[in-house]
């Protein structure tokens, strides 16, 4: 799928080394099954019952005859070869659609001529399958002819390229050119076609009595290596399953099933390459010519003839029909697993060959014999089971070397070249192998199978060079850490990795991690080096990342959609938990340490089990000490304390939501007034607008006298706006703002901000009860959030002197008896007390303040005549207020003083957009001072109309703006209820509200289930406030649909490992991500099954239970329970236990099966009968079956008390009657009748014996 692009540049490129074209995929198992049950190539398209299965009704008759032209059998129709062979020649192609089905009938045969091609690829889902014409149950081994292909490929015999297929197929030769039915040629790399997923049955006929005039289940003549051979079944073939006469075709995935003659035969010259394969036997089925697992000739004669037969196999499970416990009779025409004879230089190496009755291997010819002794042919890192002890290796008559002249000899051979033996073929330790209808040859976790594998014989080119490969992403634009993910192919081997990741200066570059993660030192290109080796070779390869990251966002504002001070989300109120609301009547602890007036000049710690009176006078935290006020201290004020923080000192007052630091006056509960002691004073170094410079002082009588040189306290300025005078956070100040004389401009406030420069940090403060201003702050550029100024006298936030901060998210409230004479109002602003131009113009920005003045509607408390305007900008100043709410002020909602003010706000030097104003007289919205107007406007009603213009929405009463309860003084709430015009509206576009657009993306993820590969993904984005949509990818580098837009989605990996999800979050202004690693490995959940079988002993109820379940490669556990209702003991926890049962009847037995992680349940219902039912009632003395089990017959003995009509059905498991006599009239006495069971299938089968009187059942188990 595409991946998108987790860089602002990523430039790949990779060193490709040599492609590596062996043919063999390296195991560390031997035989043919991975143990990883998962990996077992059988599944989803092989037949192991054939015998039974119903096919549908053949469509289309295909007689003998040529197929001369491209011819194409679609899956639609059932095709019968009708009893001749068939030609496809001439260059033509015979297409064959996966899932369709071709029956045979005679000599019905496809063969494939050279220069002609067969397409038949069937698919895991739709094999292709071949098959006897004949019904269930009726089908045969040599039921049609079979399947041959002939090639261009070299052989050894000596009639060249008129060499004829064997059986009289091959066409007489007349003139010159190639003949349909011969083979060979000069061309080894020859294309044949393809077979792939197919499954062909109970071919191989015998074509007539003289020797060698069979067709194989499959036949390959000289073919080429280009032919695609793989996942193929022959089943029940009258001869060979497979041979090869010549050529040099490879194949992969091969399976030869119960088959009469050889599993594989390879003659005159074959050399082609062949891994996983199954060669499986059932008892009953052998070829008088002896039936061997492999067989190999040079030629018949065990001539010199090149090219010699030396093919290689590797990876085999050849299952003969010996093994321990086995009842079946044996056909005593089986011979060896592996026959190896007439010069043949075949090679078999991690193999598993077992149940073969007289050898493991046979040498059988000298020169064989010298072609493994000198490596010419390799016999090595085998397993051989189930063979009479010492017969794993022998050497036949004639066949002696200097080196090994005896089968003893060979023995010892076979075990010196790394083969294990075992006497019983149940020690090698498959699952079931014998099981027929339902086998699997995988290793059990105790098989010595398991490892031992050798790939380094010289006979089995591997592709041992790994693939290196990796996948890289960002985990975030604002990191330059990378995750590396190592998608490698190792070809199955142990590996290392060496990662380089390119950074020139640097020793500490590199990882032997398998995926590890590393963080670049800059922006840059790097070249990062991946080394994969194994045991037998290495690979490198190389990519190019680009590393950037994007500059982190410093910006101050946060974006909301809302306007106003507070979020509608409840959740997101600011004020609860460390704000105060009724200081007035709230208790305070006595104080316990005095501070009083003069200089702090070393660094201190205030505590929090201390309460501290600044006892009327000035404390100056000076000469660069730091004043530390612990979480949770109390400070009481009275008369002049006041607490100033001189220019270099700090104060590092660093509350907490729960222990805020609270600095209020001395006085008791219900005492406390406004102005009950001084307030706060921070100076600093940054820049203001007052011709003094830095000895500009600080009002009220707090500025030391200018002596000498060097910074005064109580005085401020500099030239460093980025000055840092400390930290304010979680601070309540609560009655300071005392007047130190009557003198104009002598009051300290609740907190007063002299040049104090952004590097300080301010927020979650409320100063309540304040004798004068709030908050007031002289030049500088501090910027602040979460601010509440709450029932103070003069005005809520006032700057002057050139103050150019930020401040979002403030509340100015107020109460009905609290203003100045002066006038109170919610914001006031001057450039300077004269309105002069000087600069730097005090040009604040407040965003998303709350302002609540006095009025409301259905007050009844008297307003003090004091409170004058929600907003005064005057005297020069260029301050903006955007996003905010003001309500309830009596004179005006925006007073413009100033005809330099106005023109800031006209030509947008100042701004005043997507407002709120309510609560104010009709038409006093916006007003304009006199001598205030500019061309623009002139006057109040033009004010009024531009403030309406500029997105302020307006209202004649504070209700109308709809906040929660703004009035309850004592415990308020100003956010926005659900209709208010507050909830929307909002523009952070106006230039002055610079925010944070860029989403902080974050996620968490969790297993759906334990040991699932599903997985819920949690997003933890933190969208700003701004609506964002999301898309994930869950990095599965082969779908093209795992992929999410939903905000937290679940998703199931489609295998265990290592992927890199990502997330992006995408709003209207900006787009960001993150990158994690995911890493998945769950255990499957086993596939309970089992298999069971009754005593054949007389009179026996007890059934052994055989365990068939699929454990998916993990420790599994067992719990039977045999159904037994009335019984406690009926359960076990063996893997294939017993049980007898103590009456007939109907059982439910079930089993558990069970991992570390899952279980699975399968429950069967068996029916339990005696044995070999011997019994008398009143229509029978005595009834007997025999033999049984039985095979080609039985015979049912019935001794009838007198004569009467008898019938007797033979039933299958489901009760179906497959077989049946009339109602015949029978004698008294012993009477017999004999069922013909040769074309019944092997298994469980019921008698059933009636007469008009009763009838009864016995079981009859039949075996082939």
């Amino acid at each position: 799928m595409k991946k998108l692009t987790t860089s602002v540049f990523m430039i790949l490129f990779a060193c490709l080394s040599y492609a590596q074209s062996n043919f063999f995929t390296p195991t560390s198992y031997r035989g043919a099954i991975d143990p990883d049950t998962t990996k077992d190539w059988t599944k989803g398209w092989s037949n192991f019952d054939p015998t039974t299965t119903s096919y549908p009704a053949t469509t289309v008759t295909v007689n003998g005859g040529d197929i001369t032209t491209n011819t194409t059998w679609t899956k639609n129709n059932v095709y019968l070869l009708n009893d001749g062979y068939i030609y496809v020649t001439g260059g033509a192609t015979l297409t064959i659609e996966a899932g369709t089905i071709i029956r045979g009938t005679g000599k019905g045969t496809i063969i494939i001529c050279r220069g002609s091609k067969i397409y038949a690829k069937g698919t895991l889902a739709e094999p292709i399958i071949f098959t006897s014409s004949k019904g269930a149950g009726l089908r045969a081994p040599g039921d049609w002819g079979g399947l041959v292909l002939t090639g261009r490929g070299i052989h050894n015999l000596p009639q060249g390229d008129t060499a004829a297929a064997e059986g009289g197929i091959a066409k007489p030769v007349t003139g010159s050119g190639e003949i349909d039915g011969r083979h060979g040629g000069t061309n080894d790399n020859d294309s044949s076609g393809v077979l792939s997923y197919c499954r062909v049955e109970f071919a191989g006929i015998p074509l007539t009595t003289a020797a060698n005039s069979e067709i194989n289940g499959i036949t390959f003549y000289s073919v080429g290596r280009k032919t695609q051979v793989d996942h193929i079944q022959v089943s029940y073939s009258g001869d060979d399953s497979y041979e090869w006469f010549g050529g040099a075709v490879n194949c992969k995935y091969l399976i030869a099933y119960a088959g009469i003659d050889d599993d594989f035969d390879t003659d005159n010259g074959f050399k082609g390459l062949v891994q996983f394969g199954i060669g499986a036997r059932i008892p009953s089925n052998a070829d008088q010519s002896g039936s061997n697992g492999f067989e190999s000739d040079n030629d018949a004669n065990g001539s010199q003839n090149l090219p010699r037969t030396a093919a290689v196999f590797s990876n085999m499970t050849m299952v003969g029909p010996l093994y321990s416990g086995q009842t079946a009779s044996v056909n005593s025409n089986f011979q060896r697993a592996a026959h190896i004879r007439r010069n043949s230089a075949i090679s078999v190496v991690n193999s598993i060959l077992t149940g073969y009755p007289t050898a493991g291997l046979l040498i059988d010819s000298r020169l064989t014999n010298s072609a493994f002794q000198n490596g010419t042919a390799v016999f090595k890192a085998n397993i051989i089971g189930g063979v009479p002890a010492g017969l794993a290796g022998r050497l036949a008559s004639n066949s002696d070397t200097l080196a090994v002249t005896s089968s003893a000899s060979v023995a010892a051979w076979v075990v010196n070249n790394q083969t294990d033996t075992f006497n019983q073929s149940n020690d090698v330790n498959l699952v079931r192998p014998f099981m027929y209808t339902n086998p699997s040859y995988a290793p059990a976790s105790n098989s010595v199978a398991l490892s031992g594998s050798n790939f380094l014989t010289g006979k089995t080119p591997i592709d041992a060079k790994p693939v290196a490969d990796f996948t890289f992403a960002q985990t975030s634009p604002t990191s330059r850490t990378f995750i590396f993910n190592n998608v490698s192919n190792t070809r199955g081997f142990a590996s290392t990795y060496s990662w380089d990741f390119g950074v020139s200066s640097s020793t500490t570059d590199t990882s032997s991690a398998l995926s590890p993660s590393f963080t670049f030192p800059a922006n840059g290109f790097y070249s990062v080096k991946l080394k994969v080796k194994n045991a037998y070779d290495s690979s490198i390869v190389t990519k190019n990342v680009g590393v950037t990251i994007a500059a982190t966002q410093n910006n101050f504002f946060d974006f909301t959609p809302y306007r106003g001070a507070l979020s509608p989300d409840t959740t997101k109120d600011w004020t609860k938990g460390w704000s105060n609301f009724d200081p007035t009547t709230t208790t305070y602890p006595a104080t316990t340490v005095t501070v009083n007036g003069g200089d702090i000049t070393t660094n201190t710690t205030w505590t929090k089990n201390n309460v501290y009176l600044l006892n009327d006078g000035y404390v100056y935290v000076t000469g660069g000490a730091t004043l530390t006020i612990e979480p949770g201290t109390v400070i009481r004020g009275t008369g002049k304390g006041t607490l100033v923080i001189c220019r270099g000192s700090k104060i590092n007052a660093m509350g907490t939501l729960a222990e805020p630091i609270v600095f209020t006056s001395s006085k008791g509960a219900g005492l406390r007034a406004p102005g009950d002691w001084g307030g706060i004073v921070i100076t600093g170094r940054a820049v203001h607008n007052l011709p003094q410079g830095d000895t500009a002082a600080a009002e009220g009588g707090i500025a030391k006298p200018v002596t000498g040189a060097g910074e005064i306290d109580g005085r401020h300025g500099g030239s460093n706006d980025d000055d840092s005078s400390g930290i304010m956070t979680f601070c309540r100040v609560e009655f300071a703002g005392i007047p130190l004389t009557t003198a104009a401009n002598s009051e300290i406030n609740g907190i007063t901000f002299y040049s104090v420069g952004r590097k300080t940090v301010l927020h979650h403060i409320q100063v309540s009860y304040s004798g004068d201003d709030s908050y007031e702050w002289f030049g500088g550029a501090v910027n602040a959030k979460y601010l509440i100024a709450y029932a103070g006298i003069d005005d809520d936030f006032d700057t002057d002197n050139g103050f150019r901060g930020n401040i979002q998210f403030g509340i100015g409230a107020r109460i009905p008896s609290n203003a100045d004479q002066s006038g109170s109002n919610g914001f006031e602003s001057d450039n300077d007390a004269n309105g002069s131009t000087n600069t730097p113009r005090t040009a604040a920005v407040f965003s998303n303040m709350t302002m609540v003045g006095p009025l409301y509607s259905g007050q009844t408390a008297s307003v003090n005549s004091n409170f004058q305007r929600a907003a005064h900008i005057r005297r020069n100043s260029a301050i903006s207020v955007v996003n905010s709410i003001l309500t309830g002020y009596p004179t005006a909602g925006l007073l413009v003083d100033s005809r330099l003010t106005n023109s800031h706000f006209q030509n947008g030097t100042a701004v005043f957009k997507a407002n709120i104003i309510g609560g104010v007289p009709s038409g006093l919205a916006g007003r304009l001072a006199s001598s205030s107007d500019t061309m623009a406007i002139t006057s109040s009603a033009n004010v009024a109309a531009w403030v309406v213009n500029n997105q302020t929405d307006t209202f004649k009463l504070s209700n109308e703006v709809n906040l929660v309860r703004p009035f309850m003084y004592t415990n308020p709430n100003y956010a926005p209820a659900s209709n208010s015009v507050a909830m929307n509206g909002s523009n952070f576009g106006t230039g002055k509200t610079p925010f944070n657009s860029k989403p902080i993306v974050n996620f968490t993820y969790t297993q759906t289930i334990p040991n699932s590969k599903g997985y819920s993904f949690s997003n933890t984005t933190d969208t700003r406030g701004i609506a964002t949509r999301y898309l994930w990818d869950f990095g599965v580098s082969t779908s093209t649909s795992d992929t999410s837009t939903m905000e937290n989605p679940s998703f199931t990996f489609p295998a265990n490992g290592s992927y890199i999800v990502t997330l992006y979050a995408i709003n209207l202004f900006d787009t960001s991500f993150i990158s994690k690693s995911v890493t998945v490995f769950v255990t499957d959940k086993p596939a309970a099954n089992f298999t069971y079988v009754q005593s054949t002993t007389a009179g026996s109820r007890m059934f052994t239970f055989t365990n068939t379940t699929d454990t998916k490669g993990y420790a599994t556990t067992y719990a039977w329970d045999f159904g037994v209702v009335t019984a406690s003991d009926d359960t076990s926890s063996a893997m294939n236990p017993e049980y007898t049962y103590a009456a007939n009847g109907t059982y439910t037995v079930r089993l558990i099966a069970s991992n570390a992680f899952l279980a699975d349940t399968v429950s069967k219902t068996i029916t339990v009968l005696a044995t070999s039912i011997t019994e008398a009632n009143a229509a029978f003395s005595q009834v007997s079956l025999f033999p049984n089990p039985a095979n080609n017959q039985f015979t049912v003995s019935l001794n009838l008390v007198h004569a009467n009509t008898v019938s007797v059905e033979l039933m299958d498991v489901t009760g179906k009657v497959v077989l049946s006599t009339e109602n015949n009239k029978l004698q008294s006495g012993v009477n017999e009748v004999i069922f013909n069971t040769s074309e019944m299938p092997q298994g469980v089968y019921f008698v059933r014996i009636s007469t008009p009187e009763s009838s009864l059942s016995s079981r009859m188990v039949i075996v082939k």
